[in-house]
């Protein structure tokens, strides 16, 4: 699954991320993701789609999807956390 970027985020350490993507995906279903961060690292979470919304015509893609984080080296949460207070 390729993500294109976000619209709005939720805050990871309330369990979630928002995410723009073009490809079809079906509440329910378990991502492994990796996110780039701005200190060009990244971090690995293991999620689950929980939301699916179709885009209007023109928009950056073709859905917004919401993603629960089920897996996260602790660490990691504080990365991707700080990461997204920052932007």
């Amino acid at each position: 699954m390729r993500f294109l970027g976000r619209r709005r985020r939720i805050d990871p350490g309330l369990g979630g991320l928002r995410v723009y993507t073009d490809e079809k995906t079906k509440v329910g279903t378990r991502l492994e993701i990796e996110v780039f961060l701005p200190d060009e690292t990244s971090v690995a979470c293991t999620t689950e789609v929980v939301w699916v919304e179709k885009l209007p015509a023109g928009a950056a893609a073709l859905h917004d999807v919401g993603l629960r984080i089920l897996a996260i080296h602790p660490h990691d949460r504080e990365r991707l956390t700080k990461a997204l207070e920052s932007t």
